[in-house]
């Protein structure tokens, strides 16, 4: 539970979520990790303890990464080494004063994350956004993304840029400069293809290239709609302002079907999910000014990827892609932090407090004697504050729980002998039953269900016998 408790701080602190957080000693040992190794970080988290400085960082020459403390710094010859590609970089002059005792705020080790407020050099870009529909759904739910999508067009400002891109068993980007017809490219789902790919293929890779020595773009003229527009460039045919596509965005919505490849019978369909991701983005970086505006994917997805990059689950329908998570039992007692126990019975003691999470319920389960002292009023006097420390632990885990948690789970506030504790001894392995004797519990089941230990013994007789 102390572990669990860091490894939640450092989340709080960095907005970084690994699958697994011990790496292994050996390349055997990460080969039989079923679960990858893979990190999931979140940078619009809200944090407390986020550093922000008003300076540009400091870039690597190489690779583009920016200063941090898992840096080496030669204080004497002003000069750091990239963690990433080992390249030795010099500071820039305005560092000239840097030494072991005054550290820019980026070499603190307790800022691995940190904010820069960089001053806007031009004009900003107006936002964009670019929907990407999965066709590979149900009519009715086809036709409510259609329908999702021209309410969300009516609600963007007219200078906002939109892009369109659908996908099944293929992708296909919609050209919507082109006014005589619809007309879109097909990018084939199983296929891996790289940002240059995509753009080269669509004819942006040139613009891709100017734009990235180009300056700023013109800032926005204020006198409607029909002025320039931040961004706009006659050569961009796919992500264009509101006001100059509606009509073909429209259209192309109207006009979109279910995917042309059906699905096998007791099959999944053919969902190159990854693939649209990757040319979405492509698409994005190909049309859109770098570093000077916004730009959204809004990914509408009706099921899990199943061709192509990206694919987490094959499309035969025997093979499940969920698996239910078991119910967690934790104890609260005086002597120490919150520790898991085991789903028995014998885990109930007139002295602590269980928090039971099945995740469609959670339940606060009182010990007889907890219960006690909490109906005679213990936590109310200032002696017995430990004791209110400990009425408190468990119910503010639990609404952590509940709040984190969709669908919202049912909570239940019990206690031992009460009529609600049904809810946590329903999930207890019966090892003390009305029928045998068990001097570890204080509790014992009204139940014939035999317990985990007599079914493992019968089991290691029968394979005896056998």
């Amino acid at each position: 539970m102390m572990l669990q408790a860091e490894f939640a701080e450092l989340e709080e602190i960095d907005g970084v979520r690994m699958t697994w957080n011990v790496w292994p000693h050996s390349r055997l040992e990460a080969a039989k990790c079923v679960i990858p190794f893979c990190t999931l970080y979140s940078p619009a988290r809200q944090t407390s303890q986020l550093q922000v400085v008003e300076y540009d960082p400091v870039t690597c020459k190489t690779c583009g990464s920016v200063l941090n403390p898992y840096a080496s710094v030669d204080f004497a010859a002003k000069i750091w080494t990239c963690p990433f590609c080992h390249t030795r970089n010099h500071f820039p002059p305005h560092y000239a004063g840097i030494s072991e005792a005054s550290v820019p705020a980026e070499l603190f080790p307790q800022y691995c994350t940190i904010e820069y407020s960089l001053p806007r050099l031009g004009a900003q870009s107006p936002p964009a956004y670019v929907f990407v529909i999965d066709t590979c759904v149900p009519e009715d739910e086809l036709v409510a993304a259609k329908t999702a999508v021209q309410q969300a067009l009516t609600m963007v400002p007219e200078y906002a840029q939109v892009g369109l891109v659908t996908f099944g068993t293929h992708v296909h980007v919609h050209e919507l400069g082109f006014s005589e017809c619809p007309k879109a490219y097909v990018f084939r789902g199983t296929k891996d293809y790289s940002a240059g790919q995509v753009q080269e293929q669509l004819g942006l890779h040139s613009q891709a290239a100017q734009r990235r020595g180009a300056g700023p773009p013109s800032p926005l003229k204020q006198g409607g709609a029909g002025g320039a527009v931040p961004g706009s460039r006659p050569g961009n045919r796919f992500i264009l302002p509101l006001s100059d596509c509606e009509f073909a965005v429209n259209q192309a919505l109207e006009e979109l079907q279910r995917d042309a490849f059906p699905a096998v019978a007791a099959s999944r369909p053919s969902r190159a999910l990854g693939t649209a991701v990757a040319v979405a983005a492509a698409l994005m970086g190909g049309c859109l000014p770098a570093g000077s505006g916004a730009g959204r994917l809004m990914l509408l997805v009706g099921g899990p990827c199943t061709e192509g990059s990206g694919k987490v689950v094959d499309k035969e329908l025997t093979e499940p892609i969920r698996w239910g998570g078991g119910p967690t039992l934790y104890a609260f007692t005086f002597n120490g932090p919150p520790e898991p126990v085991l789903l028995d019975v014998s885990s109930i003691t007139p002295d602590r407090i269980l928090l039971l999470d099945a995740y469609f319920y959670v339940v606060v389960f009182h010990g007889s004697t907890v219960a006690q002292w909490r109906k005679a009023g213990y936590q109310e006097q200032a002696e017995h504050a430990a004791f209110k420390a400990l009425l408190a632990a468990p119910q503010d885990e639990a609404h952590a729980i509940i709040s984190r948690r969709f669908p919202t789970p049912r909570f239940t506030d019990c206690d031992q002998n009460g009529s609600q504790a049904r809810f946590l001894l329903a999930k207890l392995n019966p090892s003390a039953t009305y029928n045998t004797s068990s001097a570890l519990s204080s509790e014992i089941i009204m139940t014939d269900d035999v317990s985990l230990q007599v079914f493992t013994d019968h089991l290691k007789k029968l394979a005896v016998q056998s």
